[in-house]
């Protein structure tokens, strides 16, 4: 139940934009549970938004995904980390994985950022999005990224 509370509080940080209280308590979420695939999960993608301590932020999430393998959510934060590293064409398979088991609007705000490659992956996304299944993700990041 502890752990629950942190978790709450964590969401309550984040609406209020303080990120380092929100990694603070799940931290304190993740250490009351450390087998929690979501609790891991959720404080290596907060870190990873945060651009703090990348490579323990890919470790908590790579963590998760050894519970949860087919979760699209972890997959997306596992491309996102990813990503924010420089590794933009390993993110982009995390990624397109993640949309394909779950087309979310939250993969394509994760290129959101100001730099030139971050806006062109955006666009290449929003493209991508804007096509129906049927189509193929794989054909038009095939056209457009490779």
């Amino acid at each position: 139940m502890a752990a629950d509370v942190y978790g709450l509080l964590a969401r309550a940080a984040m609406r209020a934009a303080d990120h380092p209280l929100a990694v603070a308590m799940l931290a304190r979420a993740g250490a009351l549970r450390p087998d929690d695939p979501q609790s891991l999960n959720a404080l290596g993608y907060v870190m990873a938004n945060q651009g703090v301590k990348l490579a323990e932020a890919q470790g908590y999430i790579e963590q998760a995904l050894k519970s949860e393998p087919e979760s699209p959510m972890i997959l997306d934060s596992l491309g996102w980390v990813l990503y924010r590293q420089g590794h933009v064409q390993q993110a982009l398979k995390y990624l397109q994985d993640a949309f394909n088991r779950m087309p979310d609007p939250d993969v394509r705000r994760r290129f959101r950022d100001k730099d030139p490659l971050g806006k062109a992956v955006s666009e290449v996304l929003e493209r991508a999005l804007s096509y129906t299944m049927q189509e193929g993700f794989d054909q038009v990041i095939a056209d457009d990224v490779l």
